[in-house]
């Protein structure tokens, strides 16, 4: 059998130590992320008529108990990691593959190779996401993006309460290392402020750092994943009897499905780049959703 085997090494170790598997207090799974390099995989596969079988590592897409991700088996580490007759993809590979059609080893390891295009992952249960699209429906999501990451300097953290701002800086990742912009929530209420009726807020971050500035200009409007959780909750119930899952995996799914499933998305960007969340553009990708930029 032709195989491809998908590995982004940094992404992997992110999420295996995010605290949903390790109890670490993390709660950004990575998920776009870890998305990008399969869909690179898959990318390889659809070119060569899916000859090429792609394999992850079973503990590197949980999110599989709800997704289906074509043409992919999903195998031990054990197995994964026996790396005996497998060459190595490299990013020159893949872009003269993409050029010019040029055809993988029968055996291949692609790590640190990603790629935008998630057309091979669609919902596992229809009516699971029919349930889904029910509950989300009223709603139109904003991904606050902060946290782990973002390149930001104390500084920008002044709209955050006094007391908490020690806590934050502790909390989350920092610094000019990181690439994606710290959007103040004054830039947020650019697009925000156009939304009629309720508003989901999909963010990984716990709702002292940034939930009080917002419901004192949406109030009631407002919405998060502890207000529908239990809803939500009813509905993984419903459709994956007796399964147990970690709750803060349930909850990142949760702020997930939302982006998939409600009735559009708004976004950040900064003018002239178009660059937004993976998160983001995973989420709309797989749920067919609109999109929506607003530039800052």
């Amino acid at each position: 059998m032709k195989i491809i085997r998908s590995h982004k090494p940094d992404i992997v170790h992110e999420w295996e130590n995010s605290g949903l598997s390790y109890g670490v207090e993390v709660e950004d799974t990575a998920f776009g992320d870890r998305l990008y390099s399969w869909a690179a995989a898959y990318e390889l596969s659809r070119r060569n008529e899916f000859k090429w079988k792609i394999q992850v590592k079973d503990t590197e897409f949980p999110e599989s108990c709800f997704l289906q991700f074509d043409n992919t088996e999903h195998i031990s580490e054990e197995e994964f990691f026996n790396f005996d007759g497998f060459e190595e993809y490299s990013k020159l590979d893949f872009l003269n593959a993409m050029l010019y059609n040029d055809t993988p080893p029968d055996r291949c390891i692609m790590s640190s190779i990603s790629f935008d295009n998630l057309n091979g992952i669609t919902f596992k249960n229809s009516a699971f996401e029919e349930d889904l699209r029910e509950l989300f429906a009223p709603y139109v999501g904003v991904h606050l993006r902060r946290c782990h990451g973002i390149n930001y300097k104390r500084s920008d953290l002044k709209e955050l309460p006094s007391d908490v701002v020690d806590d934050y800086l502790e909390y989350s990742s920092w610094g000019p290392q990181d690439s994606f912009p710290y959007y103040k929530d004054a830039q947020y209420f650019v697009g925000a402020d156009s939304i009629e009726g309720r508003m989901y807020v999909s963010t990984d971050l716990t709702l002292k750092y940034w939930y009080d500035n917002w419901y004192n200009r949406y109030s009631t409007r407002l919405y998060e994943m502890n207000a529908i959780y239990t809803d939500y909750k009813a509905i993984v119930d419903r459709h994956h009897p007796g399964q147990v899952f970690d709750q803060r995996f349930l909850e990142r799914m949760c702020d997930f499905f939302a982006l998939a499933c409600c009735k559009y998305v708004i976004t950040p960007t900064k003018r002239n780049t178009g660059y937004y969340s993976a998160w983001v553009r995973a989420a709309t990708q797989i749920g067919h959703n609109k999109l929506e930029l607003f530039t800052v």
